[in-house]
Order: C-alpha cells, then sequence, then structure tokens
C-alpha cells in the first residue's frame, strides 16, 4: 500500500494511462508526469538490457533536495550509488519482472548526515512491443 500522497497520486495517473487492455503505458500516456507537482517528485530511469541495468536520466528537484545530490547519468549500482544503488537495482528489477507498479518504504542512513526515510512508488513504462523501457519512480519524505 503507498500512504505517501504524491507517489499515490502518481499511481492513480500511471493507471489513468494504462491501455484498455491492461497493457503498460508509454511516457507519452501518462502525462500528468510531466506537471511541476508530480515531476519535481519523479525519478526517472531507462531501463537497459543484456544484463538488465538502470541509468538515472532525470532527478526531481525535491529528490535533490532530499538527498543532497543529483544522480542524473549515474547508473543504479554498487559502483555509483554505494549499497543504496543495490537496494534500489534490486527494487527495479522486481518492477522488471512484474511487469507493473512496485512500492516500498526505505530509510537511507548515511555518515556523519540524517538519515532519509521514504516512501516510493516504482511504475513501468513500455517501450517498443510490451518491453519495460523506462521506469518512473516517485518518491516522498515520510
Amino acid at each position: 500500500m503507498v500512504g505517501a500522497r504524491t507517489p499515490r497520486d502518481a499511481l492513480i495517473e500511471w493507471r489513468r494511462g494504462q491501455g484498455v487492455d491492461g497493457e503498460l503505458p508509454r511516457g507519452a500516456d501518462v502525462g500528468a508526469f510531466s506537471t511541476p507537482r508530480l515531476a519535481r517528485h519523479l525519478l526517472v530511469l531507462d531501463v537497459v538490457s543484456n544484463p538488465v541495468r538502470f541509468r538515472v536520466r532525470l532527478v526531481g528537484s525535491d529528490i535533490v533536495a532530499l538527498i543532497g545530490e543529483d544522480w542524473t547519468g549515474c547508473w543504479v549500482d554498487h559502483r555509483h550509488l554505494g549499497p543504496l544503488g543495490v537496494h534500489v537495482a534490486g527494487a527495479l528489477a522486481t518492477t522488471v519482472g512484474k511487469h507493473g507498479p512496485t512500492a516500498g518504504a526505505n530509510t537511507i542512513h548515511r555518515p556523519k548526515r540524517p538519515c532519509i526515510a521514504y516512501e516510493a512508488v516504482r511504475l513501468p513504462l513500455r517501450g517498443p512491443g510490451s518491453t519495460v523501457e523506462q521506469i518512473v519512480s516517485c518518491l516522498e519524505a515520510a
């Protein structure tokens, strides 16, 4: 269950963009993601295959302010994001495997910096055919 309001709203907009047959929406099908109210909470990730990896395409301004870093262009893995990258990559892989939305909560523990508790919903977007091409993750501090 998604309790935080902004991730819940993103999930609702994603559902509105779904096809009548339940197919995954494309990015263009979910125009509400470009509204400032949602966009500042979004993390847009490209899904790269063979092997499946994730690269950050865009980080919303509220996420940058929350984590104190801009991850645009980073790979989501241990090398670039440390242990958090491993956790996030696992959650994103679950979203790809499920071929549907996933949600969760986490707390980021950082040395000499305050902990960050957040809730997130991860929403897959399809590319050509039915493959998951991108994942839009909406985060809000808990």
